[in-house]
């Protein structure tokens, strides 16, 4: 493109699609009918043997997502819980902005980090709109405001594989736990654990983290660990701490209530 009557010829190259090499080099001068002479008219040498070319890396193809890891992988997730989502590429790729991934429960993962690395982490809290699936899906990978997720090269990510399904993750509406109370026939002062005036169980499968318990009438009460609980107040227990807890009964019939808790709902009094 220049450089005639000077040292230094300038030639020009127009990288095509496709066109990929670590290591770019010029393998032979091609004069196609044209020529390079100096000053006496002799015709220049245009061996490259031994000559130490410059190698810039010739990269046009797009990024790919090679696998998406969901965390937790399997279970059911109810509103306020936290899936991670994280897509792992062939190579490393630079963010910009702030990608988002479209979820089929109606719900949306947003990039958190990664950027300069292969893996892109996305989280997701679920919301108490969004809809119960027996399988979470990607549905769309987006890039909102003019987000980018590019490689070294500049080439734009082929976002297509991070649209998976997770057959084992289900998104659903939390249950409460259902208590069921036990009718039970007692002896003057005596003595039973509190757990086994009542069952409580949790549809869902999690853990009961708090039981409640009330002495409504006040003829028996509730021991706490060796002290007396009031009469029709409510007290609250881990499960350590119902294990601790014994129920005295009195001279005639006595009403009492049970509620349990898994940390998020509260099942329905029970007498």
């Amino acid at each position: 493109t220049g450089g005639s009557g000077s040292s230094a010829l300038t030639f020009s190259y127009t990288v095509g699609a496709g066109q990929n090499t670590p290591d770019l080099k010029v393998s032979a001068v091609n004069l196609n009918g044209a020529t390079l002479l100096d000053g006496a008219g002799n015709a220049a040498n245009l061996s490259l043997t031994g000559l130490t070319q410059g190698s810039p890396q010739i990269d046009t193809t797009p990024p790919s997502v090679t696998q998406v890891i969901a965390s937790p992988a399997n279970g059911t997730e109810f509103s306020g819980n936290t899936v991670t989502l994280i897509l792992a590429f062939g190579e490393a790729v630079t963010v910009t902005g702030t990608p988002t991934l479209t979820l089929n429960d109606g719900g949306t993962a947003t990039y958190l980090s990664g950027t300069g690395t292969n893996a892109l982490t996305f989280t997701y809290t679920v919301g108490s709109g969004d809809t119960t699936v027996s399988a979470l899906a990607i549905t769309q990978a987006k890039l909102p405001n003019g987000a980018t997720i590019t490689d070294g090269a500049g080439n734009a990510a082929n976002l297509s594989g991070a649209l998976t399904i997770f057959p084992n993750l289900a998104i659903g509406i939390e249950q409460a736990p259902v208590v069921t109370a036990i009718n039970a026939t007692l002896n003057h002062n005596q003595s039973v654990a509190a757990s086994s005036l009542f069952t409580a169980t949790d549809p869902d499968g999690q853990a009961i983290t708090t039981y409640a318990l009330k002495d409504v009438t006040g003829n028996g009460h509730f021991v706490v660990n060796g002290v007396v609980q009031a009469t029709n107040v409510e007290i609250d227990l881990t499960a350590a701490q119902l294990a601790q807890t014994t129920y005295q009964s009195g001279s005639g019939s006595d009403q009492i209530s049970i509620r349990a808790s898994d940390g998020t709902l509260w099942s329905a009094w029970q007498t």
